[in-house]
């Protein structure tokens, strides 16, 4: 794989869970939105730390039956297939990011974050792109969305395709370790089948991109 670089839940619920503390919005705890669910007799609280993210303990009838599951409410998020052209043919601008949850592992994924409280699709689409990479796109197209986790969380991801992009400076987030590379198109596909991209959210866009938007239409 050839690239070209250009700049620097699991759910944790064993059996003597009991208590959920929830936050609102904003991320400002709220005493009045506590709750507490008993099993087993045994007390666990759960803290949360980014207001986009919020953690319940819900129940649901299944069956006849009432059980009590972890249920992540997260905001939706933006998923960019960021898209060059040039004389060499198609080349997509992808992100090596330090992941400290999965392994400590650098991973390669496409641009991707929250939408923010009352944020329209497209200016999250445009602010993760400057923020990540430095590059703002002036052509912005609707892919598709999807669940990635509908098992355990709410987030739904819209996939957009970004092009006729500008380059600029990253500010990305302080705990954020980002690496913009771009790579061929074709080298992308050689990379999802050779298991060196890994995160499910770029390989559906990318394979998305190449069998549906680019070739497909």
């Amino acid at each position: 794989m050839e690239a070209k670089k250009e700049n620097k839940n699991a759910t944790n619920t064993n059996k003597d869970l009991t208590s959920v503390v929830r936050k609102d919005r904003e991320g400002a705890w709220n005493p009045n939105l506590a709750q507490t669910a008993q099993v087993n007799d045994a007390q666990e609280q759960i803290l949360y730390q980014k207001p986009t993210v919020t953690v319940v303990v819900d129940t649901a009838r299944i069956k006849g039956r009432d059980f009590k599951f972890l249920k992540v409410k997260e905001n939706d998020g933006v998923v960019v297939v960021p898209i060059v052209v040039d004389d060499d043919g198609y080349y997509v601008i992808l992100e090596r990011q330090y992941r400290p949850v999965i392994d400590k592992k650098d991973m390669y994924e496409l641009p991707a974050g929250h939408i923010e409280k009352g944020e329209d699709n497209i200016d999250a689409v445009k602010r993760e792109m400057k923020e990540e990479t430095g590059y703002t796109p002036k052509k912005v197209s609707y892919g598709f969305e999807a669940y990635a986790m509908p098992g355990i969380d709410t987030a739904k991801l819209y996939f957009y395709i970004a092009e006729d992009l500008s380059k600029g400076k990253a500010e990305p987030e302080a705990d954020e370790d980002i690496s913009v590379v771009k790579v061929s198109l074709e080298d992308a596909m050689k990379m999802i089948r050779s298991g060196e991209i890994i995160d499910l959210k770029t390989i559906a866009g990318l394979l998305y991109y190449y069998y549906i938007f680019k070739n497909g239409r």
